[in-house]
């Protein structure tokens, strides 16, 4: 897909960039934006950059079911990652292998049975507020245990629509700005860091005359 940049083509906005310093302020963190407002390709900058950074990681991205990250998030990640840094993706097992020894498996949260074994230090929920349940988010935080690794985080990409879900009382609810950069938040009873983005502020990502065309079709 010649739309998706390559890793190192990669050039954040302002909000982007806040969501990728919220690694070095919480070890739970979340990206909440509306529709083509680029989380999930700033998902994919996130993992690319832990698992390039600290040889032998052991990272999972997964949304509800594995049928809806096959038809979106996984082909957008292979774009996104330069053969140059793959030693090998198997298909049958869901599996990339970096040149460094780190590997990212790919997953659907319906098997919520097989996480039980893994060592992980890096974990990706995308799209959260569609049917991933707390205690997914849960059992897949008490896997982040991968000792030779110096980062150990989880963060999550949704929709800004988080009302009805557990993601409002554990991101939203009670959180406060942060004193240095008031579009971050911050929620004071877990320590768990946010950040929303809306479309408009993602233009440079999307295609000419994208915007002008959904007003059209509205």
């Amino acid at each position: 897909n010649s739309s998706v940049p390559k890793f190192a083509e990669y050039v954040p906005g302002p909000k982007q960039d806040l969501f990728h310093g919220l690694r070095y302020i919480a070890d739970v963190y979340a990206f909440f934006g509306a529709w083509r407002s680029g989380k999930s390709l700033s998902g994919c900058r996130e993992v690319t950059e832990h698992c390039m950074t600290y040889p032998g990681a052991e990272a999972l991205i997964g949304r509800s079911t594995f049928a809806d990250l096959r038809a979106t998030t996984l082909p957008m990640f292979l774009d996104f990652t330069p053969d140059s840094i793959i030693a090998d993706y198997n298909k049958s097992e869901h599996l990339l292998t970096y040149v460094n020894g780190s590997r990212v498996r790919f997953t659907g949260f319906d098997r919520f049975r097989k996480f039980g074994s893994l060592n992980l230090s890096f974990v990706w929920i995308e799209e959260a507020a569609d049917g991933v349940a707390k205690r997914i988010f849960e059992a897949l935080n008490g896997r982040l245990s991968l000792a030779h690794v110096g980062e150990r985080k989880i963060f999550l990409t949704s929709n800004n629509d988080t009302r009805a879900c557990w993601l409002c009382e554990d991101f939203v609810q009670g959180a406060i700005p942060h004193p240095t950069e008031p579009d971050v938040l911050i929620n004071p009873k877990n320590g768990f860091a946010s950040v929303q983005l809306a479309t408009l502020e993602n233009l440079k990502h999307l295609p000419p005359a994208y915007i002008e065309n959904c007003r059209k079709s509205l």
